[in-house]
C-alpha cells in the first residue's frame, strides 16, 4: 500500500515540472503527501506484524519465502527508509517542495523492491 501511495505521489511531484502550465495546484501535493506519511504508518505495524507472523509460524515455505527475499535485514532496510522517509513528510517545507516529494517517493519505491 505505501509503494502504490508512493508511485501516485512520484507522479503527482512529477507532474509539476511540466514547463507550460502547471497543472495540479499546491493544495493536492500537500493533501497527497500528508496521505503518504499517514499510510507510512500504517505500512510500518503491518511489516512489524509480517515479520512477528513469519517467525511465530514455524513453516517452512513462509521462513524460506522471507529468507529468498532478502532476509531480516532487508525488511529492516525497508521498514526503516519508510519510517524516516515518510515521516519527514510531516514538515511543512519539505511536504510543499514538489523536488523533495519526488525524491522521498523514489527512495521508498526504490526500499521496496530490495
Amino acid at each position: 500500500m505505501l509503494l502504490g501511495e508512493a508511485i501516485i505521489v512520484f507522479i503527482i511531484a512529477i507532474l509539476q515540472f511540466i514547463p507550460p502550465t502547471k497543472i495540479l495546484a499546491a493544495k493536492t501535493i500537500e493533501i497527497t503527501a500528508k496521505g503518504l506519511a499517514f499510510v507510512g504508518i500504517f505500512m510500518v505495524f503491518r511489516g512489524i506484524y509480517e515479520l512477528f507472523i513469519i517467525w511465530y509460524s514455524g513453516v517452512f515455505y513462509e521462513q524460506f519465502a522471507f529468507y529468498a527475499r532478502g532476509g531480516l535485514l532487508a525488511s529492516i532496510v525497508a521498514l526503516t527508509v519508510g519510517i524516516i522517509l515518510s515521516q519527514t513528510l510531516w514538515i511543512k517545507k519539505i511536504r510543499r517542495n514538489p523536488f523533495w516529494i519526488a525524491i522521498i517517493a523514489l527512495v521508498i519505491i526504490t526500499a521496496n523492491f530490495i
